[in-house]
């Protein structure tokens, strides 16, 4: 579990910095701005969260298993995403 939210920080930690034009973040402004919650566990696909972004509203899916990860917007049924801008 440690490893996972290891591996979640610096996705976030990444995006953050790439996205923030030289403007640095604490390791604790990042930890208050993202929350998840796992939805699913399962030993052949792996680990399944929604993030959400308490900065923007936006909710994320994820995905984390020993081999990979990702991460991608959660979109509603019309294909926009969820929470965003609100």
């Amino acid at each position: 579990m440690k490893k996972i939210q290891n591996k979640l920080l610096l996705f976030v930690s990444l995006m953050l910095l790439l996205s923030s034009c030289g403007h640095a973040r604490a390791k604790e402004d990042v930890q208050s701005r993202f929350t998840r919650e796992q939805v699913q566990n399962s030993l052949i696909d792996g680990y399944y969260y929604i993030v959400t972004d308490h900065e923007t509203g936006c909710k994320y899916l994820m995905k984390d298993n020993k081999d990979s990860s990702g991460i991608t917007a959660l979109l509603d049924k019309d294909g926009k995403p969820v929470g965003c801008g609100k």
